[in-house]
Parts: C-alpha cells; sequence; structure tokens
C-alpha cells in the first residue's frame, strides 16, 4: 500500500475491501470504495499536510464530511472497528 507509506506515513495491509459508498452533491456524485487496512506502524503524524491521525474517539467527535462520518458509522456499527465507548451519532 504505497499510498499509506506516501501520504499517511504508515505500514499498512489490506484486510478486506469494503461497499461501495455513493454521496451526492448538488453538481456531481462521489463514490468512495472504502478498504479496511491494518495499520502496522506509524508516524505520530501524518505525511501529507493537513492529515493527522485521530482515534476512533477523536474522529467522532470531530467535525467531518458526512460520507465519511457515514462510513465510520458503519464501521463501529458493523464491529469491524470496535470502539470503547462509541461517540458517533447519526
Amino acid at each position: 500500500m504505497k499510498a499509506c507509506s506516501e501520504r499517511f506515513a504508515a505500514e499498512c495491509e489490506t484486510i478486506l475491501p469494503l461497499a461501495l459508498v455513493e454521496h451526492g452533491f448538488t453538481h456531481f456524485k462521489l463514490t468512495i470504495e472504502p478498504y479496511l487496512l491494518r495499520v502496522s506502524a506509524k508516524a505520530s503524524g501524518a505525511a501529507e499536510s493537513g492529515a493527522l491521525w485521530l482515534t476512533i474517539q477523536d474522529a467522532g467527535a470531530s467535525a467531518l464530511p458526512a460520507p465519511v462520518r457515514d462510513l465510520l458509522v458503519s464501521l463501529v456499527t458493523s464491529g469491524y472497528c470496535p470502539a470503547e465507548n462509541p461517540v458517533f451519532d447519526r
């Protein structure tokens, strides 16, 4: 996963491709092709400017775009991303 290394300063392996996520905007449709990854090593900060690593709890309390929030909610509720005291509210 070269992109993980270059963009996020992380070593990752693909575990499972997930269902496509589609989201409609006013002028275009976005299709996200998500993958569940195992992160074996990561730097304290992401390699890409403006990006950072968050715990699932911190992500749930952050301002996220709706399709990203929906994807994370589905990971937590499906058990793929177990979180103690998940903070995602729909």
